[in-house]
């Protein structure tokens, strides 16, 4: 196989790169059969040996291995599926199997002993007694094993897509010093431990430095996406409020909640969208004072209207004969207005999120050799959220809102004689709160 070009030292182990105890590698390779491009990772066989599975050529280009974290028979590393790895060594398809020659007792019992003999070595072997060629491939075979694995190449192998892996690595740690999706890419692709807190943090903080030189927005898009440090956090307030402008002071805000920042941005708000994000500040810290963003608002809903029940009924699955169930769905026309006495609302356009909350009391009774038996009474909740735009002069809009597809019955037989009964107690309640506002640009 061709010599490494990253240095021993410099390995990462693929596994560990993806976080994986088990991964299958599927994998370029050259006429020589080294590997050239890390084509897919997957820690399920099925995924890797379907690569296979619809092209019957592809194994003339392409070639699979499987990596454990643990060690089986002193090895770590095989081939994706046997069977199918045995049937492309009989074929030499593959290097990572390969055939032992046979002597004349042991070929005599099917036994498999001597030296693993390549297929250059085997044609050799067949001109020397056959110059004519007219030894054919079954008498050939006679005399050698049926394939088996070459851990001696599978290891090289590994080593090869480790090195792959590696580069890889490398180019989106360095990507990823250059912009937030890089970034993002980087920390979710790979797995936490593959760099250090220092070497995180220096990523991070070589997007923050970047975009904080273009505008505080694209310094606010920054340290809203990327995971902040302490010291990280800190220099990008430095820079926001460094800025000594509105939108400076404005992000800072939306980062630290600091009043301080939304008095400064106050100062130096001068349009009405400064003013509609002054506003929001303000609606913020309030909140926050208070305590529950449902003290901003009044809402005021009709009686709410139940769709007419509809009954599902049908043959089960494994274990399960018959099941039954009877659902509904609920809504209200939702009156939601802000609490304009606070002197917050005059600019702004907000979306409102509610969330609409159905309470039913069940009696469930269960009786079952596997799931145990059950004869409780409880109350059971299923919710929904809506968003509700509100803006000016009023700040009051109406919406139906509700639950849809509510469960208020449910029955289960099954095949072993086992029996689920939920049953509705009473009226089902829906309630509804404020969840979130939101300021809409």
């Amino acid at each position: 196989m061709s010599p490494l070009t990253v240095k021993p030292e410099d390995l990462k182990d693929i596994g560990q790169l993806y976080g994986k105890s088990e991964l299958y590698v599927v994998y370029k390779k050259d006429e020589k059969g080294n590997p050239t491009e890390i084509i897919k990772t997957t820690d399920k066989q099925a995924d890797a040996v379907g690569f296979f599975s619809g092209n019957a050529n592809a194994i003339k280009s392409y070639d699979c291995i499987r990596i454990t974290a643990a060690t089986v028979n002193g090895h770590n590393v095989s081939v994706c599926d046997q069977g199918r790895w045995f049937d492309y060594g009989t074929r030499d398809q593959s290097i990572l199997t390969t055939r032992k020659a046979k002597d004349a007792a042991s070929a005599a019992w099917g036994g498999a002993v001597g030296t693993a003999l390549s297929p250059l070595t085997l044609a050799i072997d067949v001109l020397s007694f056959d110059p004519k060629l007219s030894s054919t491939r079954k008498s050939l075979t006679r005399a050698v094993s049926d394939p088996v694995q070459d851990f001696e190449v599978l290891k090289q192998v590994k080593l090869a897509v480790d090195a792959l892996a590696t580069k890889k690595w490398e180019y989106h740690k360095d990507e990823a010093g250059k912009s937030i999706a890089g970034a993002k890419f980087f920390m979710t692709y790979y797995a936490p431990g593959t760099v250090s807190t220092a070497e995180r943090d220096a990523i991070v903080r070589a997007n923050i430095e970047r975009e904080g030189a273009k505008s505080p927005n694209f310094l606010y898009a920054a340290m809203s996406a990327l995971p902040l440090s302490p010291e990280n956090r800190a220099r990008g307030l430095s820079i926001l409020r460094g800025a000594n402008s509105f939108d400076g002071y404005a992000r800072a805000f939306d980062l630290s909640s600091d009043i301080d920042d939304a008095k400064r941005a106050e100062a130096l708000a001068t349009t009405s969208g400064d003013k509609r994000k002054t506003e929001y500040m303000a609606l913020k810290l309030i909140e926050r004072k208070v305590g529950n963003i449902n003290r901003l608002f009044a809402l005021r809903a009709t009686q709410p209207t139940t769709s007419a029940v509809t009954a599902v009924r049908g043959n089960g699955f494994i274990f399960v004969d018959t099941v039954s169930s009877g659902r509904g769905n609920f809504s209200s026309e939702l009156e939601v207005s802000a609490d304009k006495s606070i002197g917050v609302f005059a600019y702004g356009v907000y979306d409102v999120t509610v969330k609409a909350t159905v309470s039913l009391r069940q009696h469930m009774y269960r009786q079952s050799f596997w799931l145990g038996n059950v004869d409780e009474t409880k109350t059971n909740t299923v919710s929904a959220e809506e968003v509700v735009r509100i803006s000016g002069p009023d700040y009051r809009a109406v919406k139906r809102v509700g639950v849809n597809d509510v469960i208020l019955n449910f029955k289960e037989r099954g095949s072993a004689g086992g029996t689920t009964e939920v049953t509705l107690i009473g009226d089902p309640q829906v309630t509804f709160e404020v969840t979130n506002v939101k300021l809409v640009d």
